[in-house]
């Protein structure tokens, strides 16, 4: 049996059209599956990325709300210079101590030391002053804003006599109180 040129016309353009397919058509079709994919990848990403800088931004702004309060707050010397915070110390301090009673002898400004984002600012002092009023002071040290912080604290005992012949108690005090302010 002879197959008729018409029959073997139609099996040419079948397997032309298959190999149309398989070469031409399945592979766009595969690419286009392909880029489709990555497109939604790369939308994805961006969309992370996104998410990422807005929540960058708001953690910005959450350091300058919190940096502002803490400015605000008056717990450091808001002073522009180490030496403007430790004139601010002293006059602070001898104010204190005059007020509870205390007889200042002497004070000494400190080198300025840097503790994280803050300079440390220290002074040393010399007083006298009786027990009560030791009590008030470091009550105040203690309650002060600025922030104060005693670092060294020394205190010696003397007998003073008065005149009604009667014996009075004074401690010789020695302290370091450190303020802090940012750089």
């Amino acid at each position: 049996m002879e197959i008729s040129e018409r029959v073997k016309a139609t099996g040419l353009v079948i397997l032309c059209l298959l190999g149309l397919l398989g070469f031409v058509i399945v592979p766009v079709l595969t690419t286009t599956h392909d880029l489709y994919q990555e497109r939604h990848d790369l939308e994805q990403r961006r969309v992370k990325i996104k998410a990422s800088v807005n929540k960058k931004d708001a953690a910005l702004q959450q350091i300058k709300i919190k940096k502002k309060e803490l400015a605000e707050s008056a717990l450091f010397y808001p002073s522009v210079t180490p030496a403007l915070a430790s004139a601010q110390l002293q006059k602070s301090l001898t104010t204190l101590i005059t007020e509870v009673g205390g007889e200042l002898s002497s004070t000494q400004v400190l080198a300025v030391a840097k503790e994280g984002p803050f300079n440390k600012i220290s002074l040393s002092v010399k007083l006298a002053m009786d027990i009560v009023s030791l009590r008030k002071l470091l009550y105040e040290i203690d309650t002060t804003t600025p922030l104060l912080f005693l670092t060294d604290l020394t205190i010696k005992q003397r007998h003073k006599r008065s005149s009604k012949s009667r014996q009075q108690t004074r401690l010789e005090v020695s302290l370091t109180v450190a303020g802090f302010m940012e750089r």
